[in-house]
């Protein structure tokens, strides 16, 4: 792979890099066990694009799940892109049912979810733009694994785009220990409930009594500890269900390919990227690999050790038309965001810091402080190269000459904070309400998602967000026929009719009696809390 460009010097403008991470961090998990970011098409297309493919529209694609639960994906999706089509199967009649209530009530045309046998099941001659299996391929048996790649290669349109996750070897070795002493310890004759107390029991015993000196011991401890704040669905698909077969990347690709299928990349675009563990560690790397990008793949796995891979592939003869050279002239028909923000009491002069629940960023390079700032800026909302642009120049002290000359550094810094991961990409923008709107309305996905009483929403940005019993009280409310005033009364007397907890108060401020400070300021502050993560109806 050449990825070239001001790759090269990324070192010398950003310092830093991502926070300490458990090993189970919550964006390697499989969708089928927590409700986290979600499996967007447009960025894998918009990945596609930075590889020199041209995807498929994502506004009328047709999408296809295999393993998609209660639609929780597609769901979302299909709300969103109402002239694109999807359909979901899964194994499990109850999920399929409970999706299908949630579609009616959304009164959704675009959508299907089937019942079935991914082994088995015959789609006939439909033809997907993008496929996406996630949770599913590691936690099946050979044969349905086979099955997958088999779906992938007939239904792919010639431009399409797969998406496989998978448990990966040697990563996982270490969590098979784990797994071994889990699946000894909770028989498979109790119930789940049974079996993930014991489980959770048995390690923390373990983990206990076993040297601490000992690296056993270190890992056991570890895993432990991690395990006890992860949920019970997590511990009975990872440890205790009968198939979890984690395996080789160069394995996983081989067999790809003998379905005419080729590996383009990973979704998070920097796990692909060499460079994005460091200049010298990169150099090592392609040197031991040579020319094959499947060596490496395949020695990044050695290095790194990482246990989760979520990987794009597409049809063979596809993948020979592609010219793989990352460069930044092909940020140019993208959109941008980042959740990096800020941080002022560690910025000083001429010297910026920014962070998220992820990475510590820190710069001296005011044309790269001027992207962050830009993007945290329009956070969650997505904005083009030539947005970002104008938004640099228009805040620049710079005469608007010099600024020209710096739009060649803003695309190649946007490139550099994009195969590092600190920035993403979609094929299509987003656009999300914003808090001073006359009559705010909430997303009705969101709205729903409340109603239910669900812990969780999803945003427009296709990420969940946590939902506390007044949030889903504003989010009801937010229909769009209140005004700031109406609102303000409305939740007020919702709240004194039957709500105890009133989180909008101050910490520690939940009493009825002070109701009546609920002013202005606090709706405010908690309709700009939905309008960060994505939770209001943009205005068309």
């Amino acid at each position: 792979m050449n990825v070239g460009g001001p790759l090269a010097d990324f070192g010398a403008s950003i310092t830093g890099g991502a926070v300490e991470a458990p090993a189970f961090a919550y964006d390697a998990l499989p969708y089928r066990s927590l409700p986290y970011e979600q499996t967007q098409p447009a960025r894998m297309a918009a990945n596609a694009i930075l590889f020199g493919a041209t995807p498929p529209a994502i506004e009328t694609a047709r999408v296809l799940e295999l393993g998609c639960a209660s639609g929780g994906n597609l769901i979302p999706l299909a709300v969103r892109f109402p002239d694109s089509t999807f359909i979901g199967v899964d194994l499990s009649q109850r999920q399929i049912h409970q999706g299908h209530q949630q579609i009616q009530l959304l009164e959704l045309s675009n959508i299907k979810l089937l019942h079935g046998d991914l082994a088995i099941i015959d789609l006939g001659d439909q033809r997907f733009d993008y496929i996406i299996c996630h949770g599913v391929f590691s936690w099946v048996d050979h044969g349905t694994q086979e099955a997958i790649f088999r779906i992938c290669s007939e239904q792919l349109v010639d431009n399409g785009i797969a998406h496989i996750s998978y448990n990966v070897l040697p990563g996982w070795h270490l969590r098979n220990i784990v797994r071994d002493i889990c699946r000894h310890h909770a028989s498979e004759d109790l119930l789940p409930t049974e079996r993930v107390t014991r489980a959770r029991w048995i390690l923390d015993q373990v983990s206990r009594v076993s040297p601490e000196a000992s690296n056993f011991g270190r890992v056991l401890r570890n895993e432990a500890g991690i395990l006890s704040k992860l949920p019970d669905s997590y511990i009975l698909s990872e440890f205790l269900a009968i198939d979890n077969s984690p395996i080789q990347f160069t394995d996983f690709s081989n067999r790809a390919a003998a379905h005419d299928l080729t590996f383009l990349c990973e979704a998070e675009i920097a796990q692909s990227i060499p460079e994005s563990l460091g200049p010298d560690q990169a150099t090592m790397l392609r040197t031991i690999a040579g020319p094959s990008g499947t060596a490496l793949e395949q020695y990044m796995d050695f290095f790194t050790g990482r246990p989760f891979r979520r990987s794009l592939l597409v049809k063979r003869d596809f993948a020979v038309s592609l010219k793989r050279g990352l460069t930044p002239d092909r940020l140019v028909s993208l959109h941008f965001s980042s959740s990096l923000s800020a941080d002022a009491q560690a910025s000083g002069e001429g010297n910026w810091v920014f962070k998220d629940d992820r990475f510590v960023v820190t710069t001296n390079d005011p044309v790269l402080a001027g992207l962050f700032t830009a993007l945290a800026d329009a956070s969650p909302e997505t904005m083009t190269i030539a947005q970002i642009e104008t938004a640099i120049a228009t805040k620049s002290s710079a005469a608007t000459a010099r600024v020209a000359l710096l739009e060649g550094a803003i695309r190649d810094a946007a490139f550099n904070a994009i195969t590092s991961g600190r920035i993403t990409a979609s094929l299509v923008p987003l656009m999300v309400g914003r808090a001073d709107a006359d009559r705010p309305t909430a997303w009705r996905l969101a709205r729903l998602q409340a109603a239910s009483e669900q812990a969780w929403g999803s945003g427009l940005h296709h990420r969940a967000v946590a939902l506390s019993p007044t949030t889903r009280l504003l989010l009801h409310l937010l229909d769009g026929s209140r005004d700031r005033e109406k609102l303000r009364n409305d939740l007020v007397d919702h709240l004194r009719r039957g709500v105890s907890n009133v989180e909008l108060l101050e910490p520690g401020e939940g009493d009825l009696s002070k109701l009546d400070q609920i002013d202005d300021g606090i709706i405010g502050r908690a309709l700009l809390f939905l309008q960060r993560h994505a939770l209001l109806e943009p205005v068309h």
